[in-house]
């Protein structure tokens, strides 16, 4: 065998070992993309969680602040009327009430809003660890993509070896 074949097929070789390397290293590349998005969606989700959290007790303080507040008026109403000798029967009472019912559908408007926020971002966070493990199951399948085509790449090269060879008159058997 002469110099120039045996050129040719270490050639080959390195072709083929760098083909596969860059395959594989193309699929690992990705695939780390993908388990770094699903890191950083599973961050995001718990931290979606903890402000749904964090909102619900928001809520729930504002509402017994409103509610504390509004009763104090309420009561600073009736001993304004009680000095004024009004007495709390008839149209004061009605007002009074018509008064508390205000404050009630106040406090339930806090409420609402905070259970809003605190389920947008519920929702929020369980998309996120749904995208994560979409990512995840990503990384994986890039991984068994890139082994699936080194094989194939492994499998042309060697044909391309054994091409060579024949074409150098080299035979096996």
């Amino acid at each position: 065998m002469s110099f120039l074949p045996a050129l040719t097929l270490v050639a080959q070789g390195i072709s083929l070992v760098s083909g596969i390397a860059g395959t594989q290293l193309e699929a690992e590349t990705s695939a780390r993309q993908d388990e770094e998005k699903a890191a950083v969606d599973l961050f995001n989700a718990k931290v979606a969680e903890q402000e749904a959290v964090a909102e619900m007790e928001t809520a729930e303080g504002d509402a017994v602040d409103f509610r504390r507040a509004q009763s104090a008026r309420v009561a600073a109403s009736r001993a304004v009327m009680a000095g004024s000798g009004f007495t709390l029967e008839g149209s004061p009472i009605l007002v009074d009430q018509a008064a508390l019912a205000e404050i009630e559908l106040g406090v339930q408007r806090v409420l609402h809003t905070g259970r809003s926020k605190a389920a947008t971002l519920r929702q929020e966070g369980t998309l996120l660890t749904r995208r994560a493990k979409t990512s995840r199951i990503n990384a994986g399948l890039t991984r068994k993509a890139g082994t699936i085509a080194s094989i194939g790449q492994a499998a042309k090269g060697f044909a391309g070896f054994g091409d060579t060879l024949s074409t150098l008159g080299v035979q096996f058997g």
